[in-house]
């Protein structure tokens, strides 16, 4: 259901200095922006925390033990990663920001509804859970993900609560909102709301939904949330650490079946070397901080290699090629400066060659638990 993402709203440096390494490897990269969007935090509120974004004991916040059961068929789910790479994204792996942007609201934000527009059965479902989203300035709101999907989440923490959109527009109605006021309508295709986000195990499904739902909510084609696996600003600017699984995209996966945490699949491929959504895949525990430091080509890869080890990173989507996903900067919290700076000074940050400055043969599949 997702797609990689292009640079648009980008200042003419950043598209100078990203788009000749982008055109080059043909893969995914880091798009930063501007954004008119209002009413939102400061920089560096944004976080995954135990208690706060996901339950403490779920897999988001666990890291994987030295021993975690390798898939017997590990080899080959890599060497078919490794073609996707070097097929698809020019043998080079991205860091993807240019998709939906979390936008973090307040707890008197006032509340509108939303309208579920995709006119199928599941409409009426998905409506009755967005008649009051917090959305920042309705009149004035950007979706900021750059491709076809017009993606985004909204976060309030005061509420524990969660929503995801998808193909979200403005209808060209006008609708009022709790505190009175008319403004803008929007609308969504598809999406979720995530309720009691502090007690969610990590995946829109039945801990997360009315069991009489009967299908998963979300946006992505695994049923996994996006900010459960965002590479985020907080993460490798003010912590300087990633403690948490990063989410990937691939240019394909396994039809018909999933493994967790994954809860379903848009896959269609069915080579017997094809790995399902929810594919899991980790860095040899016997790699020390050191030996993954004289690899990276920055100190953002530096971060990544060491959060693959310890946390793994987990098949979320697949696109157009290859890729990591991080948090979109375009966002009003950072108010139009590329926040990731500090650790990505330079283009070569955002991009790792695969299998030479990116441990390739060193690379593990975990176990799998294929569903259904």
């Amino acid at each position: 259901m997702r797609s990689t993402a292009t640079i648009t709203h980008a200042t003419p440096t950043m598209i100078d200095r990203r788009r000749l390494l982008a055109l080059a490897a043909g893969a995914p990269i880091l798009a930063l922006g501007r954004t008119t969007a209002a009413h939102a935090p400061p920089a560096g509120t944004f976080s995954i925390a135990p208690g706060q974004e996901f339950a403490a004991n779920s897999y988001v916040h666990q890291k994987l033990p030295a021993d975690a059961p390798i898939d017997p068929n590990s080899a080959s789910y890599v060497m078919e990663l490794d073609r996707q790479v070097r097929t698809y994204s020019g043998g080079v792996v991205c860091v993807l920001a240019g998709e939906a942007p979390v936008y973090i609201v307040g707890p008197n934000q006032p509340t509108c509804k939303v309208v579920a527009t995709s006119g199928d059965e599941r409409a009426p479902i998905l409506q009755a859970r967005m008649m009051a989203v917090p959305i920042p300035d309705p009149n004035n709101f950007v979706v900021q993900d750059p491709g076809d999907d017009h993606a985004a989440t909204i976060y309030q923490p005061s509420t524990k609560t969660l929503w995801e959109f998808w193909i979200m527009q403005k209808t060209g109605a006008q609708t009022t909102d709790s505190a009175g006021n008319v403004v803008d309508e929007w609308g969504c295709r598809w999406g979720g709301r995530m309720d009691n986000i502090d007690q969610n195990p990590g995946w829109w499904g039945p801990a997360a939904d009315p069991p009489s739902v009967g299908f998963t909510f979300g946006t992505s084609g695994s049923g996994l949330p996006l900010i459960a696996g965002y590479i985020t600003v907080n993460d490798v600017v003010h912590k300087d650490r990633i403690e948490h699984p990063i989410h990937m995209v691939v240019y394909g996966t396994l039809a018909g079946h999933w493994s967790l945490p994954a809860q379903r699949t848009d896959g269609g491929d069915t080579s017997w070397s094809s790995f399902p959504d929810g594919a899991w895949f980790r860095l040899d525990p016997t790699l020390t901080d050191d030996d993954l430091a004289s690899i990276a080509s920055s100190e953002l890869w530096r971060q990544i290699l060491i959060a693959v080890r310890d946390y793994g990173m987990i098949v979320r989507d697949k696109g157009g090629g290859v890729g990591v996903y991080a948090e979109n900067p375009a966002n009003p919290a950072y108010g139009g400066v590329d926040p990731y700076l500090p650790v990505a000074p330079d283009s070569n940050a955002f991009c790792t060659t695969w299998g030479v400055s990116f441990p390739f043969d060193k690379l593990l599949t975990l176990k799998l638990n294929l569903q259904p």
